[in-house]
Formats: structure tokens, C-alpha cells, sequence
């Protein structure tokens, strides 16, 4: 079955990310405060774009919106205002996956159609992608997981009813300065560009406390960004 001639009726997307300022705080990937800023709000202007493409009602929520006092709270309010507006099924992203298309949301609403529950998986226990069904789910069970651990995705996974939860397929994310090496070992351009690269971050751990760290970061940055993520010049 296309995904285009799937009825997608009464599915809401749910954008729940912070700030790129609030992001700098949080997960400050890079170095300077200048370069993390551009990098998130790049991140953010891409997941945005690929939501846009599905054609699905999106839902934004960031720290000025956001209720609760813990995470799991924050999110339990967000769902909970969307199913009262009317929604059956919702599709919950961030913007720390740069491989997230809008192919993979249109997926997990896909899944929805037969299973109570979809998790996209990330390779570090975590996950960049939860889709729900009202009908099934009780939103207090945001409450009771150990939210930016390893055990996310399996204890998510066990509450949703692992039988009627579907995984997607694990894509990489970024949490902190550690996954651009990660990330790097999964790219498919050609050998020459990827060898420098990792060559770079190898160079960057070992220098970390001087010059050469910082003027190696700023060229990392700059391949990253311009290269494979296809985000605009800073």
C-alpha cells in the first residue's frame, strides 16, 4: 500500500522540542554558543519541513507551552490536549534526528491503523519517534519512565504492550558531543571525506584543551553541516 492513498484522518503530529536556545542548555553539542545556536535552529527548520510534508496537523510545543513539572508530565498534558480536540492517533517527534523524514511519520500513522502503539528506536536505548492511539493508551504512563536514559525505548515498550507496539527502524540522533562520531560511522559518502572525518573527531578528543581542538571543531562543524545535513551556511 502507498503511503499517499492511506486515509490519515483525525492523526495529529506533535512537535515537541525546545528552543534552540533552551536547546544550548541542555544538549550543548558544540563548543560555542554561537555555532550550537545556528545548529539546533537549523535542526529544528528541518524537522519543521519534513512535519510540513506529511500534510498532517501539527502541534508545536516548546518550553513557553509546555505544562508539568517533569518531562513525562510536560508530555502527558500535550497528548491529552489533542485527543480532547478530537485526534484518535498522535505522532510525537523532537528535533535531535537528522535522518527523521517525513516518510517515517507517515509510517508510524500508518501503523497506527493496526497496532496500539509505535516506537522509532535510536541506537542508544532512546527513541526519536512515539505514536499512540487514544483509545489504548493511558498518558499517565509518560509519568513513569526514566525519560533520557538507556532504558526509554524497552520501557516504553513493556508499558505500550510489547505484542501491539511496533518498532521502526533505529535511526541516529543527537544528544551530546559523542554521537557526531557515532553518526559519522553510518554515513555513505565517499571513503576519502569520511576518513577525514573521523580522522577529525579522533584528533578533536585527543587536543581537546587547546588551539587545535577548537579551530578542528569549526571545520568538523562546517563538513557537518554543509556536507551532510545540507543545512544552509552559517
Amino acid at each position: 500500500m502507498k503511503l499517499e492513498n492511506v486515509n490519515y484522518s483525525r492523526v495529529a503530529i506533535i512537535f515537541f522540542a525546545q528552543s534552540e536556545y533552551r536547546k544550548i542548555i541542555t544538549k550543548p553539542i558544540l563548543f560555542c554558543k554561537r555555532k550550537n545556536v545556528a545548529l539546533w535552529r537549523k535542526m529544528t527548520e528541518r524537522s519543521f519541513l519534513e512535519i510540513k510534508k506529511t500534510k498532517l496537523p501539527i502541534f508545536i510545543y516548546d518550553e513557553t507551552c509546555q505544562k508539568g513539572k517533569t518531562f513525562g508530565d510536560k508530555l502527558s498534558t500535550a497528548v491529552n490536549f489533542i485527543f480532547a480536540n478530537g485526534y484518535d492517533k498522535v505522532v510525537i517527534i523532537g528535533n535531535y534526528c537528522p535522518k527523521l523524514s517525513h516518510k517515517n511519520l507517515l509510517n508510524a500513522a500508518t501503523k497506527l491503523k493496526t497496532r496500539n502503539s509505535v516506537l522509532g528506536a535510536d541506537f542508544n536505548g532512546g527513541i526519536y519517534l512515539i505514536g499512540v492511539l487514544k483509545a489504548t493508551l493511558n498518558t499517565k504512563v509518560f509519568s513513569s519512565i526514566s525519560w533520557q536514559t538507556i532504558t526509554v525505548c524497552r520501557d516504553l515498550k513493556l508499558l505500550f504492550n510489547t505484542e501491539r507496539c511496533i518498532i521502526l527502524p533505529r535511526l541516529s540522533d543527537f544528544n551530546c558531543t559523542s554521537d557526531l562520531k557515532n553518526f559519522l560511522k553510518n554515513l555513505t559518502f565517499s571513503a576519502s571525506l569520511k576518513n577525514l572525518l573521523m580522522s577529525l573527531t579522533t584528533e578533536i578528543k585527543a587536543t581537546k584543551d587547546n588551539l587545535f581542538f577548537l579551530q578542528h571543531m569549526n571545520l568538523l562543524i562546517v563538513i557537518i553541516t554543509k556536507v551532510h545535513l545540507n543545512f544552509q551556511e552559517f
